[in-house]
């Protein structure tokens, strides 16, 4: 981090389909080797299937953004040097890292997943990581817990996978 002056956002524009910065920036995390058509198929299939696979007469957008809210930490520890010793202090997160820090956990579980990799087949692990976001199930919640052991997360975390169905979360 610089110690001169804090960096600079940059504005970023909205993709053409659903008209969202949010989708612009899983289409950048979702990015390989500078293929920006290839992720934006990836992530407007996914969008779609997504569509299909979760009840509710919600958008597409709005039911992913409602499991990216599943998905965001909280608190999240750092260390402090006090007098000699350092400490695990629990702290919020801002914003944006929340958002950063879930849209590369979803990655990462799609990625995760024990499938083919072309980008079809990750097209559909991204809707089933994020019903299980929208459960409260698995594979995110063990990597926020990982993120911050020691904090106290708002949420449960559930390491069996359970019916989708049958899983209602309360905040």
């Amino acid at each position: 981090m610089s110690r001169r002056r804090k960096a600079l956002h940059r504005s970023i524009l909205p993709d053409p389909r659903f008209h969202s910065t949010l989708v612009t920036e899983l289409v950048g995390v979702v990015l390989k080797q500078g293929k920006k058509t290839i992720a934006e198929q990836i992530v407007y299939t996914a969008l779609d299937l997504l569509d299909k696979k979760v009840e509710g007469k919600e958008t597409p957008l709005e039911k992913f953004e409602m499991c990216l809210e599943n998905i965001k930490p909280r608190v999240e520890v750092k260390s402090r040097r006090v007098g000699g010793a350092n400490y695990q202090v629990p702290m919020e997160v801002a914003p944006d890292r929340a958002k950063a820090l879930a849209l590369r956990w979803l990655l990462d579980a799609a990625r995760n997943r024990n499938e083919v990799s072309n980008s079809c087949a990750q097209a559909q692990n991204y809707p089933r990581e994020r019903l299980a976001s929208k459960a409260g199930l698995f594979c995110i919640y063990a990597e926020c817990r990982e993120c911050h052991p020691r904090s106290c997360h708002p949420r449960p975390v559930v390491l069996e996978p359970k019916a989708i169905g049958s899983i209602v979360l309360s905040d």
